[in-house]
């Protein structure tokens, strides 16, 4: 795809491997939106499950906004999974969620198994991207779920 862009004081370069760029870039469009439309009050949640010795077994990051909580990442190591520590984090966040007004959470995952985990919490599909006879993998699914609470 080629670029109309033109200009002798600004370049265009990846930021792959900046680790602070998604959070400068966050903080550009957050200031730029308070200057446009209303905004709520936008804060992270971020929750760890760690063994006596500090390494991590299980894990939820998210932010509100808009009295919406968006859950990004919820992972549980292989061997510590089916012991109720996903419902643990999930309880967790969306109490925390609830205390600072949010009422509704959403998500998306392509994990099958993550789905029906979710759905048996609750929340429901409200759309699908598929890329059945357009991309590859053919059968792969990125499911949006939301829910109330």
């Amino acid at each position: 795809m080629e670029s109309s862009f033109v200009s002798t004081d600004v370049t265009i370069v990846d930021c792959d491997e900046n680790e602070d760029f998604s959070a400068e870039l966050e903080a550009a469009l957050r200031e730029s939106l308070a200057s446009e439309l209303p905004q709520s009050a936008n804060s992270s949640i971020n929750v760890a499950a760690r063994t006596s010795d500090g390494s991590l077994v299980a894990g939820l990051s998210a932010s509100t906004s808009y009295d919406w909580l968006h859950i990004s990442l919820l992972w549980v190591q292989d061997d510590h999974r089916r012991r109720g520590l996903a419902t643990a984090l999930l309880t967790h966040a969306l109490a925390r969620a609830a205390a600072m007004g949010c009422s509704a959470c959403w998500l998306e995952t392509s994990n099958p198994s993550a789905r029906a985990f979710y759905e048996a919490d609750g929340f429901t599909e409200f759309t699908c991207l598929s890329n059945e006879g357009r991309r590859r993998p053919d059968s792969h699914r990125r499911w949006f779920l939301s829910k109330t609470f």
